[in-house]
Parts: structure tokens; C-alpha cells; sequence
């Protein structure tokens, strides 16, 4: 009776409840054999066209007078300055381990940049990349909560203080805050980051001395760079 009730459960030998044959497609498979479930679709990556910066040119603090924006270009040799914080050539940075927390958005030299720059009671620079690759993730490296950042600037040397920390809060996007504080003088320089996709990222740079609103006025700048790749 046992083995009769066994033979009736394998494929091919099952019967419904009224005793007829069950074909061995309605059966029940182990799920060794069931047919494995179908992949979602991959979801579409957003497409960003970075030259939208451009809306930015009438959006600058009053007393930007002085706006130009670039054509698109590849970064090439400049890739490993784009937005870099501080100003002038790097010399040293302590600990050397910590050199990517200078540059929040690193992007490779065939990645597609365009950026627009006002003068007036200092420097704002609004840029904008799209990589063929992912971009380097804004991670801070352990032990690299402080970096010493001593730069060659006309010919003298520049001591500073860098530090990085989250951005200004823009749904569904990650953002940084970098901050260079001069040793003398105790100058900051900003350097915001926005990264709208794993390969399209904005950037908010500048210098605002004695100006209490700088660090406002940077991150501003910042969320209107999304605003602007982000509208259709």
C-alpha cells in the first residue's frame, strides 16, 4: 500500500481524485527542475544633458556680473583638477592616502565637461560631467576625517585644512560638502558635489572672502545645477 502510494506521486504515474491519469505536466516539480523565473527588465538609466547649465547663466548672486559658461569638451589632462578643492598646484597632502577627498568628483579624461563662472565679489564655478564610466564614489577614506593640504599659489606656499561633510539635502541625490581652510588668513574655499547619476555628477567651487553667505550661496548655486539637468 506504501509503495503504491509512492509510485502514484512520481511524474508520469499521478492520478486526480477520481482515479484518472494526470499528465505529468500538471505535476508539481521539485523545484530543482522548475524552470528558473525570468530577470526584471534592467531599469532605463535617466539620460542628463549637461549643457541644460547653461540656464544658470542669469542665476548668479547679484554682483556676478561677469558670466561666461564653456562649450562641451572631454576633460583630458584636466581630469585629475576638476574641482579640486583649494586653489593653486597640490605639493603635499597629509596623509597621501588621502588625496581623492580633495576631489569629490572624479571623472576619467574621455568623460564630457562643461562649467560656467562668474566674477564679482569673488569666484563662483558651476560645472558639469558625464562619464562613459561610473564615477569614483564620495567616500571618505578611514583616517581621512582632516587632510593637510599645502598647495604652491604664485609662487608661495599655502597651508590648509580640509574637511569633507554631507551636502545640502536634494531628494534622490547624494551630495558633499568640501571645505579648504587657509592656516593664515583663514580663507575658505568650498567645493559642493551632486551626483545625479553613477556617471553624471554637478559641481559648486568658489571663494567669497569675508562674505558670511558664502557657504549658502555656494550650495545654492549647487541645487539650481540639478534643478537644472534634472528638469525636462
Amino acid at each position: 500500500m506504501l509503495l503504491a502510494a509512492a509510485i502514484g506521486t512520481l511524474p508520469g504515474c499521478a492520478h486526480s481524485i477520481d482515479g484518472t491519469p494526470v499528465a505529468s505536466s500538471d505535476v508539481a516539480m521539485p523545484p530543482s527542475m522548475l524552470p528558473a523565473p525570468k530577470a526584471p527588465p534592467p531599469q532605463q538609466r535617466r539620460y542628463f544633458d549637461i549643457s541644460q547649465l547653461s540656464k544658470l547663466q542669469d542665476q548668479f548672486p547679484p554682483g556676478f556680473d561677469r558670466v561666461q559658461n564653456s562649450t562641451i569638451a572631454p576633460l583630458g589632462e584636466d581630469a585629475e583638477k576638476f574641482f579640486a578643492v583649494g586653489v593653486g598646484d597640490i605639493v603635499k597632502v597629509d596623509p597621501p592616502l588621502c588625496r581623492s577627498v580633495l576631489q569629490p568628483v572624479r571623472a576619467p579624461e574621455d568623460a564630457q565637461y562643461t562649467m560656467i563662472g562668474g566674477i564679482g565679489r569673488g569666484a563662483i564655478l558651476v560645472g558639469a560631467v558625464s562619464s562613459p564610466t561610473p564615477l569614483g564614489k564620495a567616500v571618505v577614506p578611514k583616517g581621512c576625517e582632516q587632510v593637510s593640504l599645502t598647495q604652491r599659489v604664485g609662487g608661495r606656499l599655502v597651508v590648509s585644512s580640509v574637511t569633507r561633510q554631507p551636502g545640502p539635502a536634494i531628494d534622490g541625490i547624494v551630495t558633499t560638502e568640501s571645505i579648504a581652510v587657509a592656516a593664515q588668513g583663514a580663507t575658505k574655499s568650498y567645493v559642493f558635489a551632486a551626483f545625479l547619476s553613477d556617471t553624471v555628477a554637478v559641481t559648486s567651487e568658489g571663494i567669497l572672502p569675508g562674505d558670511p553667505a558664502a557657504e549658502d550661496l555656494l550650495s545654492g548655486m549647487l541645487v539650481k545645477a540639478v534643478n537644472a539637468l534634472r528638469a525636462p
